[in-house]
């Protein structure tokens, strides 16, 4: 037997049945809140090479899906309009005697509704023209002397409907007798017992789309049969886990909550929380968790958060069953985006290469600097014209020229004011007294405010540039007074 979900749980093995990907890395993604709207730009190259590499990425959503559990997402209601639609015209025409008709179009019904099992458990009203389809194809398959189509498509009602008779006044008595003889042929298989658990006691556990319990839920006499066990808690959707049942044995399937909430495969494979705390404090575990479930030597973990103040792609190596990270690495998105050698350099330091320039390895933990930061809209980064050509330090020239302009303006202004009042003396006597007061003040107000926009240009010249090194401003004791001090490179 084998139980697909990403809990796996208290089976017989977790490991998945399919040797060609045992033992493999696999990369994924995760967010605090929605992904940035500029994320895949970002997480493109990244992960293209790391699947060069070996590492899962591309396909592991299907892969999941196919595998361990699928999306707990709705249809549309006009997806569901158009079912039901094709519903009603496809019994029509089974009535009609168009059973080739009825056959296209009953079974295009059921398979849009089985794309999206959590439609119909989250709707029970559905549950009506799911039957009404059920009950049609397998009659116009056997019409049409399908009768291996026929047998099969009333035992998936038998499995789902257990709790609902086939009304002879609305369907007549030939679908009831087909259900009654292929309820007898899956009776002499045997039956089976499983045993559902959820670590939420106030999760509502669905079997085939059929309310079942709430937190944990024994299902028995089951026939066998692959089944679909979906899980929500209040409104919030999980996912839907298939269980492959085995006449004769018991079956059981933990599934862990929060793995369900946050898990997503589309649009793309990773974790996705409430908030950049919650993601922070949990997406370790989890993905460390989902590792486990795949059987993979390797999880890398990618997301777009804030490290002091700036913007960064991260990815973390982890351990499946641990979650300790065995490397990390951070690339800053602020102020200018890195280019594609950039992203490439940090999946081979990742996929254990060498650091390439510009990857900070120690980026320790995260420190969200507010939610907004990793909101589904970028932090804008500086208008093309405030940097220049090389997109760094565009303050080199005129913070040089402010700092020394208002260095000379303020040194004038005190020599002004210092020789206000003075006499001009020579051989001959002495002239009228110098009043330089005024233009000495302003002289030195003037130097003192260049000398304040050359500070302020040094600090912001910081931001500009590549090194992320904070500059330092402040006064320092020397013989006569105070000295100001600027630490930092220039």
């Amino acid at each position: 037997m084998s139980v697909k979900s990403v809990a796996f749980v208290v089976i017989t093995s977790v490991a998945l049945t399919s040797a060609a990907w045992a033992r493999g890395p696999v990369a994924i993604e995760s967010y605090g809140g929605a992904r940035p709207r500029d994320a895949g730009g970002f997480m493109a190259p990244v992960l293209a090479e790391l699947e060069a590499r070996g590492y899962a990425s591309g396909k592991l959503g299907a892969r999941i899906e196919d595998e361990v559990s699928l999306p707990g997402e709705s249809l549309a209601p006009a997806a569901i309009a158009d079912a039901e639609r094709l519903i009603d015209h496809g019994y029509r025409a089974f009535l009609k005697g168009e059973f080739e008709t009825a056959t296209d179009e009953l079974g295009r019904a059921l398979d849009v509704l089985r794309s999206r099992p959590a439609t119909i458990a989250r709707n029970q009203q559905l549950r009506d023209p799911t039957i009404k389809a059920h009950l049609g194809l397998s009659l116009a398959h056997l019409r049409l002397g399908h009768a291996e189509a026929a047998t099969q498509t009333m035992a998936e009602f038998v499995r789902s409907f257990p709790d609902r008779e086939i009304s002879r006044a609305s369907y007549g008595p030939e679908p009831a007798e087909l259900a009654k003889k292929v309820r007898a042929e899956l009776t002499q298989r045997g039956r089976a017992t499983l045993s559902i658990s959820v670590d939420d006691p106030t999760a509502v556990i669905f079997i085939n789309e059929r309310f079942l319990a709430v937190g944990q839920a024994s299902a028995t006499d089951l026939f066998a049969g692959r089944y679909r066990i979906y899980v929500q808690r209040g409104t919030t959707p999980g996912r839907v886990h298939l269980v492959d049942v085995v006449p004769g044995s018991e079956h059981k399937l933990a599934v862990r909550w929060q793995l369900d909430a946050a898990l997503s495969t589309r649009p793309f494979v990773g974790l996705v929380f409430d908030s950049e705390a919650a993601r922070a404090a949990s997406d370790a575990q989890l993905a460390s968790d989902l590792g486990v479930g795949l059987d993979a030597s390797q999880v890398v973990v990618l997301t777009i958060t804030s490290i002091d103040r700036r913007r960064v792609i991260m990815g973390r190596v982890l351990d499946p069953g641990t979650g300790k990270a065995s490397r990390s690495g951070a690339l800053a998105l602020e102020p200018a985006p890195p280019g594609r050698d950039k992203l490439v350099g940090l999946a081979r330091y990742l996929a254990g290469g060498k650091p390439p320039i510009g990857v900070d390895t120690d980026p320790g933990e995260t420190r969200p600097d507010g939610e907004g930061d990793t909101a589904e809209e970028p932090v804008p980064t500086p208008a093309p014209a405030a940097l220049d050509r090389g997109g760094r330090r565009p303050y080199r020239l005129w913070k040089w020229l402010a700092l020394g302009g208002g260095v000379a303006a303020a040194g004038a202004g005190v020599a002004l004011i210092v020789l206000d009042g003075r006499k001009s003396c020579s051989t001959t006597g002495c002239s009228d007294e110098y009043d330089t007061a005024l233009p000495g003040y302003v002289s030195a107000g003037v130097g003192a405010a260049l000398i304040g926009v050359g500070i302020v240009l040094f600090v912001k010249d910081t931001s500009s540039g590549g090194t992320g090194e904070r500059r330092q401003v402040g006064l320092a004791p020397v013989d006569r007074g105070l000295a100001l001090t600027y630490g930092g490179n220039f």
